[in-house]
C-alpha cells in the first residue's frame, strides 16, 4: 500500500503591503524632509552656542585679566607712593608734602604718567581741600598760554569761578 505523503498548501506569495496613494508618498517625503530640517536646526543653534560660550569665555578672561593688572598697578602706585596716596571716587590722588613750584609740581606728575588735579565739582574740591593737609596746594589749571585765560592741564576752559 503507497502511502501518500500529505501536503499542505502553503501561500507562497509575497505578503502585500499597503500601496499609497500619492498624497500619501507626498506626505511622507514632507515628513522626512521636515525631520531633516529640523536636525539641522538644532546641529545650527548647538554650534552657536559652542562658538558663543567661547567667545564669552574668552572675553571673560580678557576683562579678569585687565582687573588683575589694573590692581596691581594700583597696589604699586599705593607702595611707591606710601603715605600720600588716597583713593576718591575711583581717582588716586598724590598729596606731596614737599614744597615745589607750580611748574616742578607738573613735572614730578608727568615724570610718573600722572598730571596736576583737574576738579571736576564741589565735592572733589572738597575732598582735596580735606586731605591735602594744607589750604596751600597746586592745581592743573593755568593762564601760561594767554593771561587771565584759565585752561585745565587737559586743554579745557574753566567752566565756574
Amino acid at each position: 500500500m503507497k502511502h501518500k505523503k500529505e501536503t499542505e498548501d502553503f501561500n507562497t506569495e509575497e505578503p502585500r503591503t499597503p500601496r499609497h496613494t500619492g498624497s500619501d508618498g507626498v506626505m511622507i517625503r514632507r515628513s522626512r524632509a521636515a525631520a531633516v530640517v529640523f536636525v539641522l536646526l538644532c546641529v545650527l543653534l548647538l554650534t552657536a552656542r559652542i562658538i558663543l560660550c567661547a567667545t564669552f569665555t574668552q572675553e571673560r578672561q580678557q576683562l579678569l585679566t585687565k582687573i588683575i593688572n589694573l590692581t596691581q598697578e594700583r597696589i604699586d602706585l599705593q607702595k611707591k607712593f606710601a603715605d600720600g596716596l588716597k583713593c576718591h571716587q575711583s581717582s588716586l590722588y598724590f598729596f606731596s608734602s614737599e614744597t615745589k613750584s607750580w611748574t616742578e609740581s607738573r613735572r614730578y606728575c608727568r615724570e610718573r604718567k600722572a598730571d596736576l588735579i583737574i576738579i571736576n565739582n564741589r565735592e572733589e574740591q572738597d575732598f582735596v581741600k580735606n586731605n591735602c593737609g594744607s589750604y596751600h596746594f597746586w592745581i592743573g589749571l593755568t593762564d601760561v598760554e594767554e593771561e587771565n585765560r584759565w585752561k585745565w592741564v587737559d586743554g579745557s576752559t574753566l567752566t565756574s569761578g
